[in-house]
């Protein structure tokens, strides 16, 4: 036989901490499941008004931590910045993940694992990166080849890459780009005079690839410089340019 139900406002000996959205009973205190009728302890009807009051909650705006609201708080106890600052998006992305990862527990066999093969990514790119300056190097050695049998045979070189075909000197277009798919730059310097074909020639040129950045004129560049002097045979000054030095 189950015992009674306590008469209607007898107060139970200890009352536990009200959860969010209980219905707290007016007689004795006691918290009831969301939508109770009747106090689960001393059966007085529950109304409305009894809900437990939620407790206000802030997020924080630089990791979207969610901590209760306390009185004279004004910083994340997760991040330890404070709610009226200015987030910066790279301290943002950099605190939630701080806050993501603090409660992962790493073992040392798998610490070492993750160390490995960072090592080995790190090695492979090395030697993919390295690969590929050779393979660009390989690409220069051959156009720079066809510019200087067109600069023996010219007196100077080209106006662009193009014209090394006009020379009996064809060059493969593979070749015209580097490793990474980018054109080589060809960039002609000093004009001597005209060749016999009417092409215009020049002294120097600069043969270059922008390198593993993809940056030009910086220190990882791959790159030749051609020099020659000696003036195009049979070849006309252009109007306007100073006549070849001698």
């Amino acid at each position: 036989m189950t015992e009674p139900p306590p008469p209607a406002g007898k107060k139970p000996a200890s009352i536990p901490k009200a959860p969010p959205g209980a219905m707290v009973c007016v007689s004795c205190g006691w918290p009831n499941l969301p939508g109770s009728a009747k106090c689960e302890f001393c059966t007085a009807p529950l109304v409305k008004s009894s809900v437990a009051p939620a407790t206000p909650i802030v997020v924080c705006p630089h990791c979207d931590a969610e901590n209760p609201r306390v009185a004279g708080r004004r910083k994340c106890p997760d991040c330890g910045r404070g709610y009226d600052e200015m987030p910066s998006p790279g301290r943002r992305i950099l605190a939630r993940f701080v806050r993501l990862t603090s409660g992962v527990k790493i073992s040392s066999h798998l610490f070492v694992y993750l160390l490995l093969v960072t090592v080995g990514l790190s090695f492979f790119f090395i030697q993919f990166c390295g690969q590929r300056k050779n393979e660009t190097a390989d690409h220069i050695r051959r156009v720079k080849l066809a510019l200087t049998v067109a600069q023996g045979q010219n007196g100077g070189y080209p106006a662009t890459l193009a014209d090394l075909e006009k020379s009996g000197m064809p060059v493969a277009e593979f070749d015209l780009k580097d490793a990474w798919g980018r054109p080589l730059r060809y960039t002609p310097r000093a004009v001597l005079g005209r060749s016999d074909t009417g092409g215009a020639m020049f002294r120097e040129c600069d043969l270059r690839s922008a390198g593993p950045n993809g940056k030009f004129d910086d220190d990882d560049d791959i790159f030749w410089v051609g020099k020659g002097d000696s003036p195009p045979p049979g070849g006309d000054t252009p109007p306007g340019m100073p006549p070849p030095e001698r």
